[in-house]
């Protein structure tokens, strides 16, 4: 099997073990911080638009042309880093928060939920937005598709919810958590 195939085919395994532990943690975290409230419609729409991401990634990695391929074998491995960095930020992140995590799409805070300063957070403050955007980033490279280009874009959306998200009722400790963080990149940005 060849070098690219065989990395596609990697990273494909790798993103359905993430999303299967994603699930999983999902599941263990709102049985025992629950929502306040139930969601509405931008729950689906939100749900549908990530899922559909997912989706695409995996149609590219599954090597479904959706335009011409990019013919750089140089991006595979640079991809294939990207996508470790990516995986490893979510994870730490996710493990950090343990039963704080919510989905974004769900916009509100859990019962019981408490404010998560440590491990990660000490240095950013949305480091889930960053490594699936590092991931997406990466995954499309991989694929050594035209879109991963297109991935960057997903900084867009992740700055407005994490934005929104920011808003939330964690009180004076947030702010002062503010004041000595960056949103995505430790020290930067």
């Amino acid at each position: 099997m060849e070098y690219a195939s065989f990395t596609r085919i990697a990273v494909l395994i790798l993103l359905i073990a993430w999303l299967m532990y994603w699930s999983r943690k999902e599941q263990e975290a709102y049985r025992e911080l629950p929502l306040r409230q139930p969601v509405g419609w931008y729950r689906m729409v939100s749900k549908v638009v990530i899922y559909g991401v997912f989706v695409w990634i995996i149609l590219q990695l599954a090597g479904v042309i959706v335009i011409a391929p990019m013919e750089q074998p140089l991006l595979i491995p640079v991809g294939l880093a990207l996508v470790l960095l990516g995986i490893s930020i979510s994870v730490v992140a996710r493990r950090t928060l343990g039963n704080n995590w919510a989905n974004a799409y769900e916009y509100q805070m859990k019962q019981g939920q408490k404010l998560v300063t440590t491990g990660i957070y000490r240095y950013i403050r949305h480091p889930i937005y960053l490594g699936m955007i590092v991931f997406f980033i990466g995954a499309g490279m991989v694929a050594q598709s035209w879109l991963w280009v297109s991935s960057i874009a997903w900084f867009i959306p992740a700055y407005v919810q994490a934005k929104r998200e920011e808003e939330l009722p964690f009180g004076k400790a947030y702010a002062a958590y503010k004041k000595r963080t960056r949103m995505f990149i430790p020290f930067i940005w």
